[in-house]
This record gives structure tokens, C-alpha cells and sequence, in this order.
């Protein structure tokens, strides 16, 4: 899964890079496009991939895991959903969502997460200067959300009212039924955000678990694009130094 992840991510980082002057004669990619990266192993067995950008002030840290809806039983079907969902619900270190988002409102940041298929993704974009603080909160909040039970139990709702608008606009729907057509009793064909009643039936003990599973840091692939700073690398050591 590690593997499909890393590709998915950098095809076209690497399609671009060995290809330069073919890919350019052959299918037109802009020399803009045309960029650099870095790839190396961390200690603790984290992909680390560095993607410098000139003409930029801004820096994004994107941090991706090889877990999705195609992982899931039937029981768990939307956990990878969910997960994501409680990731912004509070830390040791940050204990609430105002606490969170507080933080990275106050600088301006742009932040979000999303959840596939095959992959988690969690990213923060900020100015350069701000790196650290991008750092710091995204592992925070990777390595030591709370999961508590309360804000588990109020989660549900909120997804699924999520599921319920997708299901009212057609437009988005017909993407799910096409899917559970052409993979018809296959995890590939189930709703990426689950059904009302896995949802629902789900345990602080199952989140946990299934978490445990996937997060670790042999798992991750983390991203840092835009303007980079000299001391990047020993602002993640310091971030996300987690062991297995």
C-alpha cells in the first residue's frame, strides 16, 4: 500500500523529472511545471519528500497514509472517513476544535483533509515563516488526538448529515451508484463515508484500533512544497520524531 501511495502522489514529480525534454516535446508540459524534488527515508521510517518552488512565500505541508474506504470490512466501512473527521477534534496539546483552528486562523493558514479510497491526506498551507507552526500542529494532531468519546458521539451526527446531502444531490450520487455498479460486493463500491447505521454503530474502541493500524510513521508520507526554509529538516525531526 506504501508503495501505491508514493506513486500515486509523485507520478507526475517523477514523469517530469526523468522525462524533461520528451515530455515536453511530446505531450506540451509548460517549463513552470518542469520542478525538483527530494526524496528521503527518516529514521523512524517516514517518506519524506521536499518539493522546492521558486517564486512562492507560501509552503504547504501535506501529510498522506495509505488508508481508505477499500481497507474497511463492512463493519467499518466510513472509519477511514471518521477518522479523518476526529483528527480536528482536539489534541492533549490543543484539547478542542477552537483550539485547533484558533491557531491557524490567526496566521492565516489554509488547512483541510480528505479521505479516498487508498488514502488519507492531511495538509496546512502557510507562509514560509509559519513553517513551524504547520509542523507542529499537523503531527499534533496526527499523533495525539484524544478520540474522546463525546465529541465521537456528536461526530456521527455531523457525518451523517454529510451523507445524507450527498445522497440528496444528484449530481453526486450517481458518481456513488456508478461505483457500486462496477464493483458490485467489493469495497470499492461501498460510500467512502460509510452508511448511517456503520456509522452509528461504531465504537471509540474500533476508531482506536483501526487507527492504530494504519498511523504509524512507517505509514506516512509527508510533503513539504512551496518555499523551504533551511532548517526544515530538523524542525520535523523535532515534529515528528514519533517511533513505531
Amino acid at each position: 500500500m506504501h508503495k501505491d501511495l508514493i506513486i500515486r502522489v509523485c507520478l507526475y514529480l517523477f514523469f517530469a523529472a526523468d522525462c524533461r525534454r520528451d515530455c515536453k516535446k511530446d505531450i506540451g508540459v509548460p517549463r513552470k511545471l518542469i520542478f525538483m524534488f527530494k526524496k528521503n527515508k527518516l529514521s523512524n521510517g517516514i517518506t519524506l519528500l521536499t518539493v522546492p518552488v521558486a517564486g512562492t512565500e507560501a509552503v504547504t505541508v501535506l501529510a498522506l497514509f495509505p488508508v481508505g474506504s477499500r481497507y474497511e470490512t463492512i463493519k467499518q466501512n466510513g472509519i477511514s472517513h471518521f477518522i479523518e473527521h476526529l483528527m480536528f477534534k482536539g489534541t492533549d496539546k490543543r484539547p478542542s476544535t477552537l483550539d485547533i483552528s484558533r491557531e491557524l486562523d490567526k496566521v492565516g493558514a489554509e488547512y483541510n483533509a480528505y479521505t479516498g479510497r487508498d488514502h488519507t491526506g492531511y495538509y496546512v498551507k502557510v507562509s514560509a515563516d509559519k513553517t513551524e507552526l504547520a509542523l507542529d500542529l499537523l503531527s499534533d494532531m496526527l499523533w495525539h488526538s484524544k478520540f474522546d468519546k463525546d465529541e465521537i458521539e456528536r461526530e456521527k451526527g455531523v457525518i451523517v448529515e454529510e451523507l445524507n446531502m450527498y445522497q440528496d444531490n444528484p449530481t453526486m450520487y450517481v458518481e456513488q451508484l456508478f461505483e457500486e455498479l462496477m464493483f458490485k460486493n467489493h469495497a470499492l463500491g461501498r460510500d467512502v463515508g460509510g452508511t448511517a447505521k456503520t456509522v452509528r454503530n461504531m465504537s471509540r474502541v474500533d476508531i482506536i484500533n483501526y487507527y492504530h493500524q494504519f498511523y504509524s510513521p512507517h505509514n506516512l508520507v509527508l510533503v513539504v512544497a512551496g518555499k523551504i526554509n533551511k532548517d526544515v529538516h530538523q524542525l520535523i525531526d523535532r515534529y515528528f520524531s514519533l517511533s513505531d
